[in-house]
C-alpha cells in the first residue's frame, strides 16, 4: 500500500523509505521462514488464511516448501531494498543477476504448480 502510494507520485523511493520497507520485508520473511520450519502445525491451525496461494475462489493451500520459498523471497527482497538504500551494488554481473531472477521466478511457478497438484490429488482421495 505504501509503495503503491509512493510510486503513484512518480518519484523513486528515498534512502529512508527503501531501508524501512526493506527491513519490513526482511523481518516478515524471516518470521515466515522460521514459523514454517519450526511451528508449522501451529501456523496451520491459527494462520491458515496466510498459508495459501492466491485469494478468493481459486485459492489453494501452500506446502512447507511453498511457504519456505515465500519467506526466502521476502528475505532476498528485503536485503536488496536495504542494499539499494545504502547504495550497495551487488558484485555480480547484471546478466547473471537477470538469469538468477528469471530462475527464481520459474522456481516459484514450479513450486506453486507442485502445491496445486498436491491439493488436487488430496481432494480426489
Amino acid at each position: 500500500m505504501l509503495i503503491s502510494v509512493i510510486l503513484a507520485q512518480g518519484r523513486p523511493l528515498t534512502t529512508t523509505e527503501l531501508f524501512v520497507i526493506g527491513s519490513l520485508f526482511l523481518l516478515s520473511g524471516m518470521a515466515l521462514a522460521y514459523g514454517t520450519w519450526f511451528h508449522w502445525k501451529w501456523m496451520q491451525k491459527r494462520l491458515g488464511w496466510l498459508l495459501r496461494w492466491g485469494r478468493g475462489g481459486w485459492s489453494f493451500p501452500a506446502s512447507r516448501v511453498g511457504m519456505t520459498y515465500s519467506g526466502l523471497t521476502g528475505i532476498v527482497l528485503g536485503v536488496l531494498m536495504i542494499g539499494g538504500g545504502m547504495k550497495w551494488k551487488p558484485p555480480v554481473d547484471r546478466d547473471y543477476f537477470f538469469v538468477g531472477t528469471v530462475f527464481w521466478l520459474i522456481l516459484g511457478v514450479c513450486i506453486a504448480l507442485r502445491d496445486y497438484s498436491l491439493h488436487r490429488n488430496s481432494k480426489d482421495e
